[in-house]
């Protein structure tokens, strides 16, 4: 006889009844906390200020880099609108 699917189901469950008899259904469902994960501060700590140093870096590149625009902007403009000069 065929493989019946009607028969191998639960009845309400969503699983076969094979994988609910050998208990290989018990993935946590998401959404739903089993049990709070053991702290590990450390890392954690690390792992913030890596992410910081990440940041911190990446703005001081983009105000270099503003700063090397804006020099290279003044170096092309004209003498004539040289703004500390007065006329």
């Amino acid at each position: 006889m065929p493989f019946d699917v009607q028969a191998s189901w639960i009845e309400g469950s969503r699983f076969p009844a094979e994988i609910v008899k050998f208990g290989r259904a018990r993935t946590p469902q998401p959404g739903k906390v089993t049990m709070p994960r053991k702290p590990n501060y450390e890392f954690e700590r690390r792992e913030r200020d890596r992410l910081k140093a990440i940041r911190n870096a990446e703005k001081a590149d983009a105000k270099r880099e503003a700063r090397e625009r804006a020099k290279a902007e003044a170096a092309d403009a004209p003498p004539d609108s040289d703004p500390t000069k007065a006329s």
